[in-house]
């Protein structure tokens, strides 16, 4: 038997089982599967905290490898509720309330699966999903099979008490011989995006809804299309809080609530919606994405997603709902384009909007004007007379960007000191986590996988020789902003900025220019490969592999990290350089923090300070 990780059962967990368990075996008794076929039971997904009440994975008749997910309740009645992909529902004895359809999560589950585990995507693993309300009699076929309200049930069928022929049926279309190896396969395989992921994000803001998310990221996105047809309806103001850290998923459930809202199946039921972020990186990345293909017109994704200063001096809740992503970066404006100096942009938000919406993390504000921490959303909110929403179901905490998960991110934020828990990166950890001596043997370990990542993309298309115009391998090196940007911004003029003469390293500074959705983007040109990203360019954006300098505004003296704010380039506006000490640390940590959360793959990391070099090695297991 297996432990996918529990150093503990709950006494719950235990009454599931007792009430489920057997009836499940039930309806698989004299299925014709094998006799050892195998099976899990709380099943934990790699990248999250997600249980899975129980899986049967084996081969088909054709000897095809598949796993059919089954999400089971003890649930007798329901009722339909209008709250999105719920039902309401009696889920503790004489506890009522709005509950997730079982098959919805089941559907989740294995979205999840096929879209970021890479041994399912290598091996085509078929990841089937259905739910089983044992206890439910056939009279609540109606509710529980309503295609209308929801649409996932021809993909992830739900079967209720006397079902029992039905869902055996089921089970034996996809697993009738034993296959051990998968499920191993698939809990050490690691934690990558498929290539079918970016359709799903344009298939999202399109309406249709995107079938990967955890469960706090479901709850999210019900609570924010829930919560703006109250306000409308019973016309209330309101603010929506919704907290993660790097790589959680904030885009991914924005995303999906601009299709819900913008997109729905009924255009009489569209609701106004703008996604505005401060940083052009992120919003120009997602703009690319979704013109791909021209699936949506330029001048619809213009109107769509906007800067914040769109929303000044507007009436009061004259948009329906302003979604914010990457909040911490508002700021209070310094004047220009027609704005005056002083206005307060997250205000001019809250106070425009019927219901505004802030994907945050404290942990990312990187400049002494970044304004927009919890604190200041709620003091504003109630300023403005919005009710604020937020709660422990809308932090979201599985990780889906960075492969290293939560070992990686916690020994991150121990190094840095945003953490007082030690944590050593782990030596099983597949993820690609390496601190190099010198500067130019990490550019250049740097350029080779984004070389070997165009190479795997032109063996896709058929394409003998990579073309770095066409394919883009996302492999980049970043550095703290501890150098002077003494380089054109808009032109590639031979001048370098990242310079450490005692290792003979010398980089340009990425390019700059432009403006709105159609700017430069620095990780869509695969010649940048050759030039240092900053903190300012690539906060909010994804990539394959990131190698990061640590320049020496932290140190490594007497056993701790030290900060030096006066490190910091005069060419830099981001404040930290003239902010009070400790306001000036902070900014330090969150600004490496996020610099060290962008490699999806793996991350490499120099420091000018050798003692800091030195120590972050400490915190690396090796084999």
């Amino acid at each position: 038997m297996y432990n996918a990780g529990y150093t503990h059962v709950k006494s719950n967990w235990v009454t599931s089982w007792e009430n489920s368990l057997p009836e499940i075996a039930l309806a698989l008794k004299d299925s014709g599967l094998d006799d050892d076929i195998d099976v899990a039971v709380e099943y934990r997904l790699k990248h999250s905290m997600e249980r899975l009440d129980f899986l049967i994975y084996g081969v088909d008749e054709s000897n095809n490898k598949n796993m059919v997910i089954v999400e089971l309740k003890q649930w007798s009645q329901v009722q339909r509720v209008d709250s999105l992909n719920k039902v309401f529902t009696m889920v503790a004895k004489g506890v009522f309330e709005d509950h997730f359809h079982p098959s919805y999560q089941a559907y989740n589950y294995a979205g999840q699966l096929r879209s970021f585990n890479e041994y399912v995507q290598n091996e085509k693993v078929g990841i089937e999903s259905c739910s089983y309300c044992h206890n439910m009699d056939s009279g609540f076929k109606g509710v529980m099979g309503d295609v209308s309200l929801f649409p996932f049930i021809p993909n992830s069928p739900v079967f209720l008490s006397g079902d029992g022929d039905k869902l055996k049926k089921f089970v034996k279309k996809y697993v009738s011989k034993k296959c051990h190896e998968i499920l191993y396969e698939i809990t050490n395989a690691r934690t990558v995006p498929s290539d079918d992921f970016a359709k799903l994000i344009r298939d999202a803001l399109s309406g249709n809804q995107m079938y990967t998310l955890d469960d706090r990221q479901s709850y999210a996105l019900s609570a924010i299309v829930d919560t703006i047809k109250e306000a409308i309806f019973y016309d209330q103001k309101k603010t929506i809080i919704i907290k993660g850290g790097a790589g959680t998923g904030k885009s991914i459930v924005a995303i999906n609530a601009l299709g819900q809202l913008c997109s729905p199946k009924k255009k009489s039921q569209r609701i106004t919606t703008f996604y505005v972020t401060v940083n052009s990186a992120p919003r120009k990345t997602m703009f690319n994405s979704l013109k791909y293909g021209k699936a949506f017109q330029i001048g619809y994704l213009r109107d769509l997603f906007k800067y914040p200063t769109a929303f000044v001096n507007r009436p009061k809740n004259e948009v329906p709902c302003i979604m914010v992503d990457e909040a911490h970066r508002l700021f209070k404006w310094k004047g220009g384009i027609g704005v005056r100096s002083g206005v307060n942009m997250l205000e001019e938000i809250i106070n425009t909007a019927r219901v505004s919406v802030f994907f945050i993390d404290d942990n990312q504000a990187v400049t002494t004007d970044d304004y927009a921490t919890i604190d200041n959303i709620k003091v504003l909110a109630k300023q403005c007379r919005s009710q604020v929403v937020e709660g422990e179901q809308l932090e979201l905490m599985s990780q889906y960007r960075v492969q290293g998960g939560y070992n990686y991110i916690q020994t991150i934020k121990y190094f840095l000191g945003l953490s007082d828990n030690k944590t050593i990166f782990a030596a099983n950890n597949s993820y690609d986590f390496q601190v190099f001596d010198d500067p130019n043997d990490m550019f250049e370990a740097i350029k080779t996988k984004d070389v070997e990542s165009q190479e795997e993309q032109a063996a896709r298309e058929c394409t003998i020789v990579p073309q770095p115009e066409k394919f883009n391998g996302r492999c980049r090196v970043v550095a703290g902003y501890t150098y002077e940007w003494a380089s054109n911004r808009a032109i590639r003029d031979g001048v370098n900025d990242v310079i450490i003469p005692s290792k003979k390293f010398a980089k340009k500074w990425n390019l700059q220019f432009g403006t709105g959705v159609t700017a430069y983007s620095w990780v869509d040109d695969p010649l940048s490969i050759n030039e240092i990203g900053c903190i300012h360019t690539c906060q909010g954006v994804d990539l394959n592999y990131c190698g990061v300098i640590i320049g020496k505004d932290i140190v490594y003296r007497d056993g701790k990290i030290q900060f030096d704010k006066t490190e910091h380039a005069k060419t830099d506006r981001s404040g930290i350089r003239t902010a009070e000490d400790e306001l000036a640390e902070r900014l330090i940590k969150n600004t490496y923090y996020v610099l060290l959360t962008r490699g999806v793959l793996g991350t490499y990391v120099y420091c000018e300070d050798q003692a800091l070099n030195e120590y972050l090695k400490t915190l690396k297991q090796y084999d």
